[in-house]
């Protein structure tokens, strides 16, 4: 045989002596879990903290320093709460470890993974993540790792330790009943929770209705807890919280760990509440208001319409007092719109036009007002006692030792209304078929924007009225009638024989499109002379 024949078969020889053996040991590199007291995630049972892989236990390997002769196909990773013992069994044609646990140990808080593991990019180490049970205290649990070739499972790396965080407690807590005692503070009654379930308190969150989070604006919350009966009580002083406010309610079992900044949560339980309202020993004014002619066509001229409306109402809602004892004690209340800026009236025009000086005589109501079915009390003050501008509106309650104090001003725009006042017809003087008409103006200070008055003309038989459009601006302030102005001529032409009643009616401009009309004032009646006869043939 020649040189090349004899390295043949010694290389033939090589392999065919060549014996393929199990791998060895891997080596356990770290354990690692997330600290749910540091992740706000893996704080409170629900979907975040199972996104967030906080029950999952992280074993980083480093595969054998030998595979045996083969590739490596698998590894096993079996961790046990370290009172138990591991035994880990290999055979020819077992590719992952067999873990058996010896008792007393349960087998479900055994934790097995297998596989090829995930590599970790730029290094030849591989990890496993293995989910770990639900725990009531910190744990601690050990490890071993295996790996396999096409010829069997190799021998065990070496136990690496480490403990286990607590789970957030699973029982949710069930109310038993919610309350606010005399002291107005919220009591809020849990049922005992179960024993040995790993909860060391309660937690009562109360967020204002809208408010997320448990930080969240407004937000109240108290551990303070005391045995009552089955349950468990949890106060929330009345101080805490805002009177009159829709609260939800969140009640969790905690589980706290010395130095941890915020304990576990369970899944709460839910409840919405809502504190009563403050107590109130005074009337409220709600609210004041009165017709817009802009918006309400009948209040456009005063009139049976402008009555029927309500037009002239001022309607003041008073919420009396909630606190009954002081409701008893009220015989009447009284209700005043005050507007001292000024403006005074003199004495002599208020009793001319019946408008009050708006602060030294305010107009103001007294008695029980209208009970509405809201609770609230309806009184209602004539319009015309009110001049332009905003006036302010108290109310007080009156009992037999004096009044409640007065509530707190609600601002009153006087809204805009046809003239209260104007010019009055004093003679109408007829001169074939001319009527002289001659008027005298009322002074008043509180309809700005007259912009003049109509003269009407009004046949007894219905054939048509005559108008008479008069643009005149109000002469200035003189307390009374002024005198009678010049003749503005209203022909009667062509209306022989008729009886004519006379009226005239003040105009004010409110803008370029609304013009509010004053009452129908009545003047004297005339009678046209009758038709000239035709002259003989």
């Amino acid at each position: 045989m020649d040189l090349r024949g004899l390295l043949v078969a010694a290389l033939q020889h090589a392999a065919a002596a060549r014996v393929v053996s199990p791998p060895g040991p891997p080596t356990i590199v770290s354990l690692s879990t997330l600290d749910p007291f540091s992740v706000p995630a893996c704080s409170t049972v629900g979907p975040a903290r199972d996104s967030a892989g906080c029950g999952l236990l992280t074993v980083k390997l480093q595969p054998p320093a030998q595979n045996g002769g083969a590739a490596l196909s698998s590894y096993s990773v079996v961790c046990v709460p370290q009172r138990c013992n591991i035994l880990v069994r290999r055979g020819r044609r077992q590719l992952a470890a067999t873990a058996e646990v010896s008792p007393p140990c349960n087998p479900a808080h055994m934790m097995r993974a297998s596989g090829p593991g995930s590599k970790l990019k730029g290094s030849s180490s591989l990890t496993f993540q293995l989910p770990f049970p639900a725990l009531t205290g910190y744990a601690a649990y050990k490890c071993v790792a295996t790996a396999a070739n096409s010829k069997g499972t190799g021998p065990a790396s070496a136990v690496k330790t480490t403990l286990l965080p607590p789970s957030p407690p699973s029982s949710t807590p069930s109310l038993l009943g919610v309350k606010f005692n005399s002291a107005g503070a919220l009591v809020v009654t849990v049922k005992k929770p179960p024993p040995n379930a790993g909860i060391t308190g309660f937690l009562l969150l109360a967020r204002p209705a809208g408010v997320r989070g448990a930080s969240g604006s407004g937000t109240v919350r108290t551990a303070s807890a005391a045995p009552k009966g089955q349950g468990v009580e949890l106060v929330l002083p009345k101080e805490q919280l805002q009177p009159g406010t829709k609260y939800q309610l969140a009640v969790h079992y905690t589980h706290t760990d010395a130095g941890a900044p915020n304990p576990l949560l369970s899944k709460p339980a839910i409840q919405t509440v809502r504190t009563p309202d403050p107590v109130v020993t005074n009337p409220t004014v709600v609210s004041v208001s009165a017709p817009d002619p802009a918006a309400v066509p009948a209040c456009r001229e005063r009139g049976d319409a402008y009555t029927a409306a309500g037009c002239n109402d001022v309607t003041i809602l008073v919420a009396p007092p909630n606190s009954a004892a002081v409701q008893a004690a009220i015989t009447n209340y009284t209700v005043v719109c005050k507007r001292c800026d000024g403006t005074q009236r003199r004495s002599s025009q208020r009793r001319l036009h019946g408008a009050l000086d708006p602060c030294n005589l305010p107009p103001k109501v007294t008695g029980l007002g209208e009970a509405m079915p809201d609770g609230k009390l309806k009184f209602t003050l004539p319009l015309v006692n009110f001049t332009v501008g905003t006036y302010q509106c108290t109310a007080v309650g009156n009992t037999a030792q004096g009044s409640t104090d007065t509530s707190p001003a609600v601002p009153f725009p006087v809204p805009n209304s046809p003239p209260t006042s104007g010019w009055a017809i004093q003679s109408v003087t007829l001169s074939g078929t001319d009527a002289c008409v001659k008027t005298s103006y009322l002074s008043a200070t509180s309809d700005a924007g007259i912009t003049g008055y109509v003269i009407i003309a009004k046949p007894a038989d219905g054939s048509g009225d005559i108008v008479l459009e008069v643009n005149a601006t109000p002469p200035a302030n003189t307390g009374g009638l002024t005198p009678p102005s010049p003749c503005k001529t209203v022909s009667l032409a062509g209306r022989p024989n008729t009886e004519f009643s006379f009226f005239t009616q003040t105009l004010k401009s409110v803008s370029p499109t609304l013009t509010l009309k004053g009452a129908l004032w009545s003047g004297p009646q005339v009678t046209t002379p009758p038709a000239a006869a035709p002259p003989p043939p």
